[in-house]
């Protein structure tokens, strides 16, 4: 998959959002638009300075394929990607930095924790308001709610789970992908599929979210990529920024950021949904408790 280095510091003046926004279509854009990207990243004050139709010659690409990049950033159009394309004076975060064999074991420590600390803030940066609120809704009215993930991806999945389970909630969840095939093939219109997939690209996961939108039920995709096929198969989807690797080239922090997103659905669906839920978790907190004692 092709990747956009963030990190890279050519690309200091560039804000962190805009870039963070970039990492996380990059593999997905067409020849002309990721030509367009390298020229944004390779000029950004020519880029952020001049009009559309200056930049589209300069770039080598049609005006039309500048808006459709904004547009895939996330903007509402050429105009917004222009004014938040350089780096304000209070955008100077620290970048990540890798771990190497010869550090400390506290040094180690340290970068995990850091990296951690960054994917969270750069997750909260790249939500969208809009999506999770349709999220949170599609939950709140759903008949049945299906969570489902796979590998450690259903560890986050099976937190949402047990925490929507002690309020009473009708929701489903299996680390058995065939009871996990089961369950979606019942979802019907007024239900709602959530799934997790850093990749997006998870073939199962993918399976379920196809299964889920025959059936007519609302899916929700928590991943990386938007643009990926499950991004692109979700009615709505809530996006997580880690761009991290370790020594062995595997992704930091990608799981603490989905938690991040599950406990704050989880707590605006309980505040909303009232005293009824309220009673029913302290049912269940002191049931829990008896269980607990020797």
């Amino acid at each position: 998959m092709a990747i956009c280095n963030i990190n890279d510091p050519r690309y200091d003046a560039i804000s962190r959002q805009c870039l963070l926004k970039i990492q996380s279509v990059y593999a997905s854009l067409k020849t002309a638009e990721r030509k367009a990207v390298e020229f944004l990243l390779n000029y950004p004050d020519v880029f952020s300075s001049h009009s559309i139709q200056d930049i589209a010659i300069k770039a080598d690409c049609s005006q039309a394929t500048l808006i459709r990049i904004a547009r895939k950033l996330g903007y509402a159009g050429f105009p917004d990607l222009k004014a938040s394309l350089l780096r304000a004076d209070d955008d100077k975060l620290r970048n990540y930095t890798n771990i190497s064999v010869n550090d400390s074991v506290i040094t180690v420590s340290q970068k995990v924790f850091d990296s951690s600390v960054l994917a969270i803030q750069d997750t909260f940066a790249l939500l969208d308001n809009i999506q999770f609120e349709q999220a949170l809704q599609s939950l709140l009215q759903a008949n049945t709610i299906l969570l489902a993930g796979e590998g450690d991806a259903s560890i986050s999945a099976h937190a949402l789970f047990l925490k929507l389970c002690r309020l009473g909630t009708n929701v489903k969840f299996s680390f058995e992908y065939d009871v996990q095939l089961m369950a979606v093939s019942q979802l019907k219109k007024g239900d709602t599929l959530l799934v997790i997939s850093h990749s997006g690209q998870t073939g199962s996961t993918f399976k379920l979210v196809k299964c889920a939108k025959a059936q007519g039920a609302t899916v929700i995709a928590i991943t990386k990529y938007p643009y990926s096929p499950i991004g692109k198969n979700a009615d709505i989807v809530l996006q997580v920024a880690v761009f991290v690797h370790d020594i062995m080239g595997e992704i930091l922090s990608k799981r603490v950021t989905e938690l991040c997103i599950v406990e704050s659905l989880y707590v605006n669906y309980f505040i909303r949904k009232g005293r009824d839920q309220a009673i029913l978790l302290q049912h269940t907190d002191e049931v829990l408790k008896k269980n607990n004692k020797i």
